[in-house]
């Protein structure tokens, strides 16, 4: 099949399938959904066809795609970005297998796709299966991330410090570098801090919203910073965003970490 599709596939709504779900999306999408849905229920290897995303949350933006998570039992896993009847659609075909090794390595993205996802198309004999397999990726994702092991605290601590060092080096000399990599250490410290809340770092653009409700302080810092004017102003409201994620310091002290030893096997 092309990357663009019209219509809805020629298959229309076949039985199996939850029209509900499709009066649910916005006008725009429903076309693209139906096509897909038309698609991916009429192959005998497709054990549910999940409709997930910023859309089926509410909060699409004017060039948010539509996400579909497809659980086959293929043994493989494809990835798709197409175009269908005008609007973006990403497609996540995953066999049980597959998905099962997402929920396991705690894939935050695979968690949500799957858990909040909308069944709008199972396979009769499949629906115990994916009603489980939805049960277990929101019990997961709403319990959060592990807590961080000594070693991932000293590395997202050593990863921030060494790349705010890295823009430091170049702070007079090449403003325009500093910009740059001022904002990798501004992404790498919020990183550090979400990770040490137990916390899972939403989309950038979803950030600042996010830090609102849970720590205004912080993210009055981070408004500062994205405001700025130039790079030493950008310097000295991250270093203010240092301090209220790692009060301790980021000196050269707390820069210096040292990993578990890990053989080649693992």
């Amino acid at each position: 099949m092309s990357g663009w599709l019209t219509g809805a596939g020629g298959g229309g709504i076949i039985p199996a399938m939850d029209s509900t779900f499709l009066d649910r999306l916005p006008p725009a999408y429903r076309p693209a959904a139906q096509a897909i849905l038309a698609e991916y229920s009429a192959r005998p290897d497709v054990l549910a066809v999940l409709l997930t995303g910023s859309v089926t949350r509410g909060q699409a933006g004017a060039t948010s795609d539509l996400d579909v998570w497809v659980l086959t039992g293929a043994a493989e896993r494809i990835r798709r970005s197409l175009i269908v009847d005008g609007v973006p659609v990403e497609v996540f075909y995953n066999s049980l297998a597959w998905t099962e090794r997402y929920l396991a390595q705690v894939d935050v993205s695979a968690m949500n796709m799957v858990g909040y996802g909308w069944p709008a198309y199972i396979r009769p004999d499949a629906a115990g299966l994916v009603a489980d397999l939805q049960a277990r990726a929101r019990a997961a994702y709403e319990q959060g991330p592990p807590a961080p092991t000594a070693d991932e605290t000293g590395r997202r601590r050593n990863l921030a410090i060494d790349t705010l060092l890295d823009a430091e080096d170049v702070l007079e000399s090449d403003s325009v570098a500093a910009t740059l990599v001022l904002n990798n250490a501004l992404e790498q410290v919020l990183r550090w801090y979400y990770g040490e809340h137990r916390a899972w770092m939403p989309k950038l653009k979803r950030l600042t919203a996010d830090l609102a409700a849970r720590d205004p302080a912080l993210a009055a810092a981070v408004r500062a910073y994205l405001t700025a004017m130039d790079a030493p102003a950008r310097h000295a409201a991250l270093l203010r965003v240092f301090a209220l994620v790692h009060p301790a310091g980021h000196g050269l002290d707390q820069w210096c970490w040292e990993s578990t030893p890990q053989p080649l096997s693992e």
